[in-house]
């Protein structure tokens, strides 16, 4: 058995095949954003946060900014999947994260597809005050529902559900449904 990283990033175009849209919305509960200034690049907002039970959540829009795909093991071309893809397939992609059109974050996806449909998916988000990491093996489909496995700064210990919905083929929202700690 072979072990495979999947990162996170918009699972828009896995989505995509399937259609739809939905709007990222934001919660009557939500806590203020901040802005952090990185060594490396602009000032990025904090994710914007509400509350629901015993939940934290975090909404965010994905915009796919670079995305490639590979046949069975083929060179990879780029681009995410154009319909169904077959066991072996293999598609990875980096997004941007936005909330109310402000940068809060980034991400990289892998998916590692299956003969019977499912995807073995990892998703590392990186916001400016730590990072989350989804992963499991799901159904590919226009929704997905990926466990939230470990967290860094802010999220550290992280556990709960990434759900994915695709708008199309490049956007998606994501809901991280974190659990307390």
């Amino acid at each position: 058995m072979r072990k495979i990283l999947l990162l996170v990033a918009p699972a828009a175009m896995v989505l995509a095949a399937c259609g739809s849209s939905s709007g990222a919305s934001k919660s009557p509960n939500s806590s203020p954003a901040a802005s952090v200034t990185s060594p490396t690049g602009p000032a990025v907002q904090l994710p914007v946060t509400s509350r629901s039970g015993s939940k934290q959540n975090i909404e965010v829009l994905e915009v796919i900014n670079s995305s490639t795909y590979s046949t069975n093991g083929g060179p990879p071309r780029n681009g995410g999947p154009t319909g169904q893809p077959a066991g072996g397939d293999n598609w990875a992609f980096t997004s941007v994260l936005q909330q109310n059109e402000s940068h809060v974050g980034s991400d990289h996806v892998t998916f590692v597809f299956a003969a019977d449909g499912t995807a073995i998916v990892t998703a590392a988000e990186t916001f400016a005050n730590g990072n989350i990491t989804a992963q499991g093996t799901v159904p590919f489909d226009r929704t997905l529902a990926i466990p939230i496995t470990s967290g860094t700064g802010s999220y550290s210990g992280a556990t709960g559900t990434l759900t994915v919905v695709s708008n199309d083929p490049t956007h998606s929202n994501l809901t991280f449904s974190l659990k307390e700690q």
